[in-house]
């Protein structure tokens, strides 16, 4: 039996062999190592830096330069990346990083010196035949375009046949601009669980095309997104990111793809919950899998919790749901004064929490 403290058992560690930790490090850092040998292997056989002639001595100069810059930018970016305050982490993986950064920058002004002359050949070429160069960039690239094009429309072409739609992408159909109806409406009755209301609020269906997505309907408001949030401001705007898709369960039955932007919404508020202590508390991310489980669990408890609220007043509200959907389909837009006369019906029931929002 293992001795206890506290009523509570303690596991005794298992010694791990040697030869299995040292086998796991290499395979952790195997880019680092590969880097660090085919460098140590440059240092016997290819040129300095400094040998390198001609228009190689600007190029590798001119990494000399950006060197600096490249420390700098990965320190601040680091920093960005920090969430926890774990310093002794934070430096350690910078200095990883700078390391695996000098050593990327000495094998690649040691490649180009070794190579200089091929380059200097290219480079000397093209300034004797900018017409040529210029011909040969010019051709290359619309090469790569033709080949892009013909690849997306293959993609696209199979992703309809695969639905059984070989329509254009962007067709409007009648069932999807009810269902986004039904989605947008979602999000704007949760504007009810606040003591007030923004001044100025929209609900629309509307065809937008970001990049190849089709966008058809979107909820608008002046909430403020700052970092000065109250608990309640950042737990009533998660269960803003999921009303749209509990709405479609309320009214469906099932839910339906399209809601990627309101979970990475939802995301990044559960995120600054749990960061600032109002919920499960978070571990400091040390990539030890005791604490991602740790955090993995906190999250999914949190989402858990606000589903089966969220789930809960669209069920209690899924008349209102289908009326306010239903004038949204006919007129295309709902200002404020429209959806007010909406928030003022809502049934709001005992499981159901409300918020005090103030500035």
């Amino acid at each position: 039996m293992a001795p206890s403290i506290s009523g509570r058992k303690i596991m005794l560690k298992p010694q791990i062999p040697l030869w299995v930790r040292a086998t796991a490090f290499v395979r952790e850092h195997l880019s680092f190592i590969a880097l660090a040998g085919l460098l140590l292997w440059s240092l016997w056989g290819w040129p300095a830096p400094d040998t390198a002639t001609g228009a190689t001595k600007i190029i590798v100069n001119l990494l000399g330069l950006a060197m600096p810059l490249a420390v700098v930018w990965l320190v601040i970016s680091t920093f960005m990346r920090t969430t926890t305050f774990d310093y002794l982490g934070y430096f350690g993986k910078l200095v990883y990083d700078i390391v695996l950064l000098v050593i990327v920058f000495q094998l690649v002004c040691r490649f180009f010196a070794q190579v200089q002359g091929e380059i200097n050949g290219v480079i000397d070429g093209a300034l004797r035949d900018p017409e040529l160069a210029i011909s040969a960039v010019v051709s290359f690239y619309l090469v790569t375009f033709v080949y892009r094009l013909c690849i997306r429309n293959s993609k696209i072409q199979t992703q309809h046949i695969e639905y059984g739609r070989f329509s254009a992408p962007l067709r409007r159909s009648e069932a999807s601009l009810k269902l986004t109806a039904i989605h947008e409406c979602g999000h704007a009755l949760v504007y009810a669980l606040q003591n007030t209301h923004p001044e100025f609020m929209r609900v629309a269906i509307t065809r937008e095309t970001r990049g190849t997505v089709l966008r058809l309907g979107y909820m608008e408001s002046n909430v403020a997104l700052d970092g000065r949030a109250s608990r309640d401001q950042l737990y009533w705007r998660m269960l803003l990111a999921l009303g749209g898709s509990a709405a479609e369960l309320a009214v469906y039955g099932k839910q339906f793809e399209g809601s990627q932007e309101d979970m990475r919404s939802w995301g990044e508020q559960a995120d600054r919950y749990l960061q600032n202590g109002f919920g499960n508390v978070l571990l400091i991310d040390d990539g030890k899998d005791e604490s991602l489980r740790h955090n993995i669990a906190a999250f999914n408890t949190l989402h858990a919790e606000q589903i089966t609220i969220i789930n809960q007043f669209m069920r209690d509200n899924v008349t209102l749901l289908t009326d306010m959907a239903a004038e949204l389909r006919h007129t295309g837009v709902l200002d404020k004064p429209a959806i007010e006369a909406y928030l003022q019906r809502v049934t709001i029931g005992a499981g159901v929490p409300t918020f005090v929002i103030t500035n």
